[in-house]
């Protein structure tokens, strides 16, 4: 199976690279400054494991198309045109394109540009970061991804080899009979992850050590949840016992890529993550306060960082 990975950034480079070390056959597609990067550099990626180096197979925007089995998509929200027009002419008659991006909309842009058919329901867990020194760095103990089909006829065989050819030692991939499940219970948690830690600028550790942190976490993850509920995907009784003890549990080790971008002043998905929540429940006149200062919160930020050029430069 031929692998086309889109970017080699926190997500892509981390999968794309453990797959290529296991003996995939994995090209990135990468801007030209990165392109230059990797061929003098290398793919470094750092795990709990250790380090790897690898040197990638690369391809940039323009060159000739080749024909891939698989793409996997893992760009940010915001960059998502752009990365569908990259792809474009990869897309060949049998391609199947593999989403690892939060959230859910972006879904409806995919399908519209290449058909339903042809695009997986896929998630990931992994904590990740890229360091100023362009190594990618996996903070999390494990990595993984879920794939599933959304509707589609793919057979379990063909499901089976995509999450085989993208396992390695530092990497597992399943399948999911119940993707949108699993999308959605990961949106809840993102959700209520990114919304507490950017508006209370804080990671959960820190949020549970205030004086009334943790009811405030219970509560945003309530918010999240009604809905998911209206939108017709409700949570499961142990899902939210589950999360809710986690989210109580003192010193809880976890922040949100968000709240990280949040820091670094970088761009953010508020608007794919926090926005789209909002605006579900203002569909469904579910009362959501916290859910929307967290988006105001994040709509100012951006605003401030246009002001001042911040994203013309970035």
């Amino acid at each position: 199976m031929r692998v086309l990975v889109l970017g080699a950034g926190g997500i892509g480079g981390y999968f794309g690279g453990m797959a290529a070390q296991a003996g995939t056959d994995v090209t990135f597609l990468v801007r030209e400054p990165r392109a230059r990067f990797l061929e003098q550099r290398g793919l470094v990626i750092e795990s709990p494991s250790g380090t790897t180096r690898l040197m990638p197979k690369l391809c940039t925007a323009g060159a000739a198309a080749e024909r891939y089995d698989l793409v996997l998509l893992s760009c940010k929200a915001y960059d998502l045109d752009s990365a569908l027009d990259a792809i474009q002419p990869m897309i060949k008659s049998r391609t199947v394109i593999l989403p690892l991006l939060n959230g859910i909309n972006h879904y409806r842009a995919i399908d519209e540009r290449f058909g339903p058919d042809r695009v997986l329901g896929g998630l990931c867990h992994i904590g990740v970061t890229m360091t100023p020194q362009g190594t990618i760095r996996r903070m999390s103990a494990s990595a993984s991804i879920v794939l599933g089909q959304r509707g589609q006829s793919f057979g379990t065989g063909q499901l089976a080899e995509i999450a085989s050819e993208l396992t390695s030692e530092e990497a597992q991939a399943s399948v999911s009979n119940d993707i949108e499940r699993d999308i959605w219970q990961k949106f809840c948690f993102l959700g209520t992850l990114a919304a507490a830690t950017c508006l209370l600028r804080g990671t959960i550790a820190e949020i549970q050590a205030t004086s009334r942190g943790k009811s405030v976490l219970a509560e945003i993850f309530g918010e999240v949840c009604a809905v998911a509920e209206a939108a017709g995907c409700p949570q499961t009784p142990q899902f939210i016992e589950e999360r809710h003890r986690v989210l109580a549990t003192d010193g809880a080790a976890m922040s949100s890529s968000m709240y990280r971008d949040l820091l670094a002043g970088n761009r953010v998905e508020s608007e794919h993550i926090l926005g789209d929540l909002v605006r579900r429940a203002e569909l469904s006149a579910i009362h959501t306060p916290y859910l929307v200062a967290a988006h105001c919160q994040l709509q100012a930020y951006e605003n401030a960082r246009r002001a001042i050029g911040v994203e013309v430069l970035a």
